[in-house]
């Protein structure tokens, strides 16, 4: 796809467990009867991770926190072209109940399940990419970097936004 998207959305693949074990979270959307990914747009000018994780959140009730960017999806919708960010997901915190109703489900199958109800052949494809990454160990990054910052007589606001001279 070379035209620039009309529709911008982001998403995360999320597992639990691994091995033979692995399960990958799925949700049911009534309108659209399809089993996808979850996954959703922006709201104003909000960052494309933090819409991943909202989005997630929302739809599930899965709170996760993001690892390594995966491919993103290109295809059609009535708008124009969409382009879909996603991210592996790792769990933070148990589901809890309280979701949109943009699904009525969520499920957890193991990758062969998964690869049969998954609605979009793109999204089985993106699965199959994820799984090797999964694996792989995630660290903290920490990026700093040496800066005077305006003088604090002159600032007014709470001192972790007092803007780089």
């Amino acid at each position: 796809m070379t035209a620039k998207p009309a529709v911008v959305a982001a998403g995360a693949v999320v597992f639990r467990g691994s091995g033979e074990q692995r399960r990958v979270l799925v949700e049911h959307r009534p309108h659209y009867n399809d089993w996808t990914l979850p996954k959703g747009k922006p709201h104003g000018d909000e960052q494309l991770p933090v819409t991943a994780v909202r989005e997630v959140e929302e739809e599930t009730g899965i709170h996760v926190r993001l690892g390594l960017p995966l491919p993103s999806l290109h295809y059609d919708v009535s708008a124009g072209p969409k382009q879909v960010h996603f991210w592996l997901g790792h769990e933070n915190r148990p589901e809890h109940p309280h979701r949109d109703d943009e699904t009525d489900r969520i499920a957890w199958p193991t990758l062969p399940e998964a690869a049969e109800l998954l609605t979009y052949p793109d999204e089985v494809e993106l699965l199959a990419r994820a799984v090797p990454l999964a694996d792989r160990a995630l660290g903290t990054l920490v990026v700093t970097r040496h800066a005077k910052a305006r003088p604090r007589k002159s600032w007014q606001g709470d001192d972790w936004l007092r803007p780089l001279a």
